[in-house]
């Protein structure tokens, strides 16, 4: 008898010992000397985020952080998303930003369209008053993203030319954010949704095929900007390829109208005089960077377009896309709808 009471105690003690020590990791306050970005993906369970956060550098005990996630009924209401920590934080404050309950009174859904620019998702984002305008688009043109997501690394972006911005990268889709997430959290959120939607599996088929990635998200931008439906997109994308393999101007009316920053369908003739590096009907191959941040479809289109005997193609004024094998009737065909 007395072994057990002595058992009882001994084990009494230990949970006290145990509990204390969770109360103590917990509670306890660490200082953060930096700002750090921490992304919890979609579908990588709580284990998974407890990974993340602790590789991260804001919690110092995945089991004291877990046993209170436990204990508090928050093991299942941690969310996806990108959170922002900084200054002195304990493990409960990191568990109050990611769980349900904290997002359900923060977040706030946007959505951004296929085909925007930098300059349209920073207009839409101050608009409603996420972002500042002017630091979004400061922001979106950084050369190299290590200045401002340190320690982050993104394949994809080795193919992008050390001159160019991220216009292209920023993926359109429809995204959850905090209110009051930083310009650099938003832009991190964009790039992590364009890594998993641009699989390593595409990357390695445009090599392959003995394209470059960055060319392949040229094209995809200017594909987004002309026609709308995925099997135009691919008849549309293997034109422009088949025309740049031959030696052909690609002749894109959207590289016209990211100059002039209009939206006809049909350039004036001055307007395909324009000086321009983006100018196609002026100059040889593909313009210096995308002309916009495309979506799926587009981006597969470019990776895997569909072969054709066409080399013309235009949109009518009700949105339907007529393809020709010659000039001549490439002409016909314009002068039909829009002389």
């Amino acid at each position: 008898m007395r072994y057990i009471v002595g058992l009882v105690i001994g084990l009494f003690v230990m949970l006290a010992i145990v509990f204390s020590v969770y109360l103590f990791q917990v509670g306890k306050v660490i200082s953060l000397d930096d700002t750090i970005s921490v992304t919890i993906e979609d579908n990588i369970g709580t284990e998974g985020a407890v990974d993340v956060l602790f590789t991260a550098g804001v919690i110092n005990s995945r089991s004291a952080f877990l046993a209170h996630a436990v204990l508090t009924g928050e093991r299942t209401n941690i969310k996806s998303g990108t959170y922002q920590f900084s200054g002195e934080i304990s493990m409960s404050d990191v568990l109050d930003e990611i769980t349900e309950k904290r997002q359900q009174q923060d977040e706030v859904e946007i959505t951004l369209l296929e085909g925007w620019t930098i300059d349209d998702i920073a207009e839409y984002l101050a608009n409603a008053e996420l972002v500042n305008y002017d630091t979004f688009i400061a922001v979106a043109n950084t050369k190299n993203v290590e200045d401002i997501i340190p320690g982050t690394e993104y394949p994809f972006l080795q193919a992008k030319p050390n001159s160019a911005g991220l216009i292209g990268y920023l993926f359109p889709d429809t995204y959850r954010i905090f209110d009051g997430e930083t310009e650099i959290g938003i832009i991190e959120r964009l790039l992590n949704n364009f890594g998993t939607q641009y699989t390593e599996q595409m990357a390695n088929d445009v090599i392959a095929s003995g394209r470059t990635n960055y060319d392949t998200l040229i094209l995809a931008s200017i594909v987004e900007k002309e026609v709308q439906t995925p099997k135009d997109k691919a008849i549309v994308a293997g034109i422009f390829w088949k025309r740049l393999d031959q030696g052909m101007r690609i002749q894109s009316d959207a590289t016209i109208n990211y100059v002039t920053h209009k939206g006809t369908t049909t350039p004036s003739s001055t307007d395909l005089q324009v000086e321009s590096a983006y100018n196609t009907y002026r100059n040889d191959g593909l313009p210096p960077t995308p002309i916009a941040n495309p979506g799926l479809d587009s981006l597969t289109a470019a990776v895997y377009p569909e072969e054709s005997s066409y080399y013309y193609f235009l949109t009518t004024p009700e949105g339907e896309v007529l393809y020709s094998q010659t000039y001549d009737q490439h002409l016909t065909k314009r002068a039909q709808y829009y002389d």
